[in-house]
């Protein structure tokens, strides 16, 4: 308030929400969610509808109505194909759907280069996040051990997309898988 950002308050508001996801608070958090996306939009943040898409997706998961996101994740897989994290979460998507071949179908065609063309940005480590969930419920040992390898320079860290608009959990975890 002091910079008069507004910017700046909307990534406050993603924080806040990311916190009453965390914390469970489900009723609350879809009013947080919806509040982000307008103020998003106000601001003009370029990232307010992804950022929505991804808290509602966690919300859904946990609210087991994820089935509702999968229009939702294909969409942002075919309109952001330069972020393939996208990509990984329609798969992860598919998983919790126990979807398997439209799981396989996905992770072959992100797998195909080993995971060498994901690009090392803010969403590659939840991308292989995402993606050795996929790999554990394809049982799929050959690139269990890429992933593996990729993943175990971040143990003892957490899985954050962006500034802060959702938690994706321990790396460890997925080490574990």
């Amino acid at each position: 308030e002091k910079l008069h950002q507004p910017f700046y308050h909307w990534w406050a508001s993603g924080q806040k929400t990311l916190r009453t996801l965390l914390e469970g608070r489900l009723e609350e958090a879809e009013l947080c969610i919806y509040q982000h996306l307008q103020l998003g939009q106000q601001v003009q943040a370029p990232d307010a509808v992804q950022a929505f898409g991804i808290q509602m997706a966690i919300l859904r998961h946990e609210q087991n109505r994820l089935q509702e996101m999968e229009a939702a994740f294909k969409e942002f897989a075919d309109q952001y194909p330069t972020i393939p994290a996208w990509r990984c979460g329609l798969a992860g998507l598919y998983r919790e759907l126990e979807k398997e071949a439209q799981a396989r179908e996905e992770f072959e065609q992100i797998a195909a280069r080993n995971f060498t063309d994901i690009p090392q940005d803010q969403q590659w480590l939840t991308a292989l996040v995402l993606l050795s969930d996929v790999c554990a419920f394809l049982r799929d040992t050959h690139r269990a051990a890429l992933l593996y390898e990729l993943l175990q320079p971040y143990t003892n860290r957490v899985s954050i997309i962006g500034p802060g608009a959702a938690c994706y959990g321990a790396v460890d975890r997925s080490l574990g898988l």
